[in-house]
């Protein structure tokens, strides 16, 4: 579990302010205790949470990153993407949300909501955002290359710079279609 926060917060932070602080100044100490989440009437899981406790008056509160474990916690559960792996999947194919939006259909707004932990994206649009860690998937899909290629015919124009920096599979990939397309360079 520590290891989680550590990947959405960093390490958990110490001595006064924000919300690591209590009204009266004093500095906190953390414990982490396990809580049972109800969903629905039969449906429920646990999750384990930092609680924060002031060492000068013994006020014990939760601060955001309890809140964000238990997001992560109810993807897991419902069987989605966490916030911090949608992000991720976006950041590895080096888009902005805006580009992300016009290559695949999803608003930035929604890209925001989902990547902040604020709403759960659906099963579809889980199934969408995974498929786009297949090699060459997001380049299939992208909207802006397929309205390019449908204008040019059966030209596709590469970035040989940016293709350079991706995995291997999706050099080779690139390779496999120069024979059957008129590859241009393009940047």
């Amino acid at each position: 579990m520590h290891e989680l926060l550590d990947e959405l917060f960093g390490p958990a932070p110490s001595g006064l302010g924000g919300d690591n602080a209590c009204s009266c100044s004093g500095s906190t100490s953390e414990r982490f205790v396990t809580e049972r989440v109800k969903l629905n009437e039969d449906d429920f899981f646990e999750v384990e949470v930092p609680i924060l406790r002031c060492d000068e008056c013994g006020f014990e509160f939760r601060d955001h990153r309890a809140e964000a474990l238990r997001h992560a916690a109810a993807c897991r559960h419902e069987g989605l993407l966490a916030p911090n792996e949608v992000k991720a999947i976006r950041e590895w194919l080096g888009m902005t949300r805006k580009v992300f939006g016009e290559a695949f259909g999803i608003p930035p707004a929604s890209m925001e909501r989902w990547e902040n932990g604020k709403l759960m994206q659906n099963r579809s649009m889980d199934t969408l955002l995974r498929s786009l860690q297949i090699p060459g998937v997001a380049a299939a899909l992208d909207r802006r290359q397929v309205e390019d290629f449908a204008a040019k015919g059966n030209v596709i124009y590469v970035n040989f710079g940016a293709l350079s920096l991706r995995p291997v599979s999706e050099q080779e990939d690139a390779l496999r279609r120069s024979r059957t397309f008129n590859l241009q360079a393009i940047g």
